[in-house]
């Protein structure tokens, strides 16, 4: 019940050890049955935990885990059950435990505690108590097995009932089979453990006897402190985004439309895991006219004319930078050919676009700036309090430990045009997601072997823009391109490339000279962005290659 009622880390921790002492101290006065119902909950959490501290299995899918972690408990079940002919008894009884673990393993990051809601917590209390009372006071062999199947049925009834959006959606889509097995097996190891204690003879001491006692000590031990290590590192959202993954999460992209937004807005279009609710575009290397008109013709080739787009600021806020007049150029007409033809439109600001979005949505909308900040510098001017409504906010820009851009070096654009509306952002209060050149220039690169093998998954010809792109900037240069929105975008879709997320306080470099704009990081002050810093480039490759339809 310590862990049932809490959704704080100690207090899982500590209810952990009160199982391992209780366990230990009065299993001389338990049934078989009840002592594997709590050691088998305990052990069977932490054989999960040490898994996950296993770096090999921090890259392997939760379905891929579960079944490797259920093939192995039902090995062990077999073994028990051979030599113990109520072991099926064990497992039906501790099935609404099982449950409940198996809830709070896929959903630790995601739901308050162990339970989705007050309800939840009630009725398995109440469920749970039953259990016990009946273990204790119903003896005869009718009334047990009245016990396990009423209280099973309810509790599984209950379950879906007060948390259906994470149960049907995840368990019974998605791992409905590596959950019921773990209902099978969760006795296991708790009944392994009890059953080396139960075979000492205290009045006759042996080096055996010593073995069958220090085997389960230093295996919960050891258990123990897998558990106080997992749970005592920070979880941070972008580690917690992993799961969101199998649901479809609703972005709005602000783009300057460069060579790599397209690739990275096709990306996002086509992405199964992604529900894009509206395009805005934003002053940079293409003009604000023809980047609309740009956008809107990509929606038609891609047959998805019915996501709104909106027109945004057309200069930053308080200077006069913009990008040389010849990339423009460039970006404007070059792609033009390639897509279909437009009428034109009377087409709403972005601010209004993203603030009735953001307001309308039932769920967390993301915003993925592939651009200058001015749109949003502008939306939090108008609307302060609309920053605590956003999900989250993607900048794709910066340069942390990255060498330092100059004026005459490698510049970062989309943050260098519009200092002001950096400094805005940065200081809305919304929760901020940085993929910066460090990772986008100089980190995870497109080389013409990945471009080939991303070509070939491509099936859709709606989308060969998306792969030409990448293949053609690598084949001008002579050698592997950074194609830095695409990065951005796949961090969005899976925040798992990132291998090293590191929680910084940012703040925008001001004055009039050419470093305004750029970051920096301030030590002192408390922290306002996740900024993935370094990613792997084996993840990134397979993670597109998987996004590509």
């Amino acid at each position: 019940l310590m862990a049932l009622f809490s959704n704080t880390t100690t207090a899982w921790v500590l209810a952990c050890t009160t199982y391992v002492i209780i366990g230990l101290w009065q299993s001389h006065r338990w049934s078989n049955l009840q002592a594997s119902w709590w050691l088998g909950w305990m052990l069977t959490s932490f054989t999960f935990t040490s898994l996950q501290l296993i770096p090999a299995f921090q890259t392997i899918s939760t379905l891929n885990l579960l079944v490797g972690f259920t093939v192995f408990n039902l090995i062990l079940f077999s073994l028990f059950a051979l030599r113990n002919r109520h072991a099926f008894h064990h497992v039906v009884m501790i099935s609404p435990v099982a449950l409940e673990l198996a809830r709070f393993i896929l959903f630790r990051d995601l739901v308050d505690g162990l339970v989705a809601s007050r309800w939840m917590t009630i009725i398995a209390a109440v469920l749970y108590g039953f259990a016990v009372v009946a273990l204790m006071e119903w003896n005869g062999e009718r009334h047990r097995w009245i016990t396990m199947g009423v209280g099973t049925a309810v509790y599984a009834l209950m379950t879906v009932i007060f948390s259906w959006p994470m149960i049907l959606s995840y368990i019974l889509l998605y791992s409905y089979l590596p959950l019921l097995l773990i209902l099978f097996a969760t006795p296991i190891l708790g009944g392994l453990a009890l059953r080396n204690i139960q075979m000492v003879d205290y009045h006759r001491w042996s080096p055996q006897h010593a073995v069958r006692l220090t085997l389960p000590l230093g295996v919960l031990l050891l258990c123990g402190w897998l558990t106080v290590a997992f749970y005592s590192q920070p979880t941070t959202t972008a580690e917690a985004a992993v799961l969101t993954n199998q649901a479809r999460q609703k972005v709005i992209i602000d783009t300057d439309m460069s060579f790599d937004d397209y690739v990275a807005v096709m990306y996002l279009l086509q992405h199964p895991n992604i529900e894009v609710v509206g395009i805005t575009s934003v002053h940079g290397v293409a003009s604000l006219s023809a980047g609309t008109e740009n956008i809107r013709r990509l929606l038609a080739l891609t047959e998805q004319e019915s996501i709104p787009v909106a027109v945004g600021a057309a200069a930053p806020l308080a200077t006069e930078r913009q990008f040389p007049s010849a990339w423009a150029n460039v970006m404007n007409n070059a792609l033009r050919p390639t897509l279909p033809p437009v009428t034109a439109a009377k087409l709403p600001s972005a601010t209004s676009l993203m603030h009735e979005v953001v307001l309308a949505s039932p769920d967390e909308v993301t915003i993925i700036a592939l651009g200058p900040l001015t749109n949003l510098a502008e939306l939090f001017t108008q609307d302060a309090a609309i920053a605590s409504q956003i999900g989250r906010i993607v900048i794709g820009g910066g340069a942390i430990d990255a060498p330092n851009p100059t004026a005459d070096g490698e510049k970062d654009w989309n943050l260098w045009l519009d200092p002001a509306a950096n400094d805005i952002v940065l200081n809305a209060g919304t929760q901020l997601w940085v993929t910066p050149l460090d990772l986008t220039h100089y980190g995870l690169l497109f080389d013409s072997d990945f471009a080939g093998r991303w070509t070939a998954a491509n099936q859709e010809s709606e989308t060969n823009l998306m792969t030409l792109i990448p293949s053609v900037l690598i084949a001008a240069a002579g050698q592997s391109q950074p194609i830095w929105d695409m990065v951005t975008a796949a961090v969005v879709t899976n925040p798992e490339i990132c291998s090293n997320w590191q929680t910084l306080s940012l703040s925008t470099i001001h004055g009039d000279g050419e470093t305004a704009g750029f970051l920096q990081v301030n030590h002192s002050k408390p922290a306002n962005a996740h900024v993935c810093m370094q990613g792997d480039q084996t993840t990134f490759e397979t993670a597109i290659l998987n996004g590509t339809n």
